[in-house]
């Protein structure tokens, strides 16, 4: 009886080792993979896919195409991309290389290069919303914001559910200075999701724009109220208070901006303009000789300021 049991004993402990062995050894499958970039592992794939490799010199392309999803996520984007050059050397084809390399050229900024590539996968699938809206992104970022509202249109043609689709029309709208229709995409965007602070910015400057004072009030101090370290709100607050003639608050928030940050020009620019129609030369001067210590030295308006300081300085000698 007890040698029945310690050949039992035996067969199970042979049994978990070979289990354990198998695990640790045997090639992880591409599903497995799959989930476990669906989970967001992506040091884990990477880990699995290169030992691997390591290992089997000749396999299929799926493992590097998992690999370099995970480096894409990871943003080690010029190992993605040999990845994803490897997929293509095998399958020059593969729909979601080319689309994944395309969308790692635009992140590292090579946009003629990643326009080549995602128009590659618009050939084969002409009717992609997420395409389009792609492709409106590398023309928004290249600053081609007449051929960005061509394909974000087309995205929300194909599928006006979307709700990032109506953010990106938006922001191609108010950089082509309509600011009506980008009012409208903000609105949109804004009854679903109202999470993000800048989104508030961004329409209060389209509010400025069309004279609507009060609106981009409301909206600008959203934007402090959700962040109360935002400069760039405080000194647009203060420019609707300058230009509906309350002088005093709109010092208020110059200064509050300079506080939080002493080297945000743009509030030394704007309180050189107040003090200009306060007629006060001094504080004038201070701030302007502010804002050029801490202005990009590439500013077009640095001559002009340059300009009104030597100015200044004559009239007080």
């Amino acid at each position: 009886m007890i040698k029945t049991w310690m050949i039992f004993a035996i067969a199970i402990a042979i049994a978990i080792l070979t289990w354990i062995l198998y695990t640790a050894y045997s090639p992880i499958s591409i599903d497995k993979l799959k989930d476990l970039n669906r989970k967001e592992q992506y040091t884990k794939v990477i880990d699995y896919v290169s030992d691997y490799l390591n290992e089997n010199d000749n396999t299929g392309y799926e493992y590097f195409l998992e690999r370099g999803y995970s480096y894409y996520k990871l943003r080690e984007y010029s190992r993605a991309l040999e990845d994803y050059a490897i997929v293509l050397e095998i399958d020059s084809q593969n729909v979601e290389a080319l689309l994944y390399r395309g969308r790692t050229f635009k992140e590292i900024g090579i946009f003629d290069s990643s326009l080549f590539y995602l128009n590659k996968v618009l050939k084969v699938n002409q009717n992609s919303a997420m395409l389009y809206k792609d492709i409106a992104k590398v023309y928004y970022l290249m600053r081609n914001f007449d051929a960005a509202l061509i394909s974000i249109n087309k995205a929300i043609e194909i599928d006006s559910t979307q709700l990032e689709s109506y953010w990106v029309r938006a922001s191609t709208n108010l950089n082509l200075g309509d600011w009506d229709n980008a009012v409208r995409d903000y609105n949109l965007f804004l009854q679903s999701d109202s999470s993000d602070y800048k989104k508030f910015l961004n329409r209060g400057y389209c509010y400025n724009k069309q004279g609507l004072y009060k609106e981009a009030l409301t909206d600008y101090k959203m934007a402090l109220t959700m962040n109360d370290t935002f400069t760039t709100a405080m000194v647009n607050i203060g420019e609707i208070y300058r230009k509906t003639n309350e002088l005093k608050k709109a010092e208020e928030y110059f200064l509050m901006s300079i506080e939080t940050d002493t080297s945000y020009n743009e509030a030394y620019h704007s309180l050189a303009y107040l003090y200009f129609i306060l007629k006060d030369d001094t504080l004038e001067l201070k701030n302007l000789l502010n804002f050029v210590k801490f202005a990009d030295p590439l500013d077009s308006r640095i001559d002009s300021i340059q300009t009104r300081i030597d100015e200044i300085k004559v009239n007080n000698e």
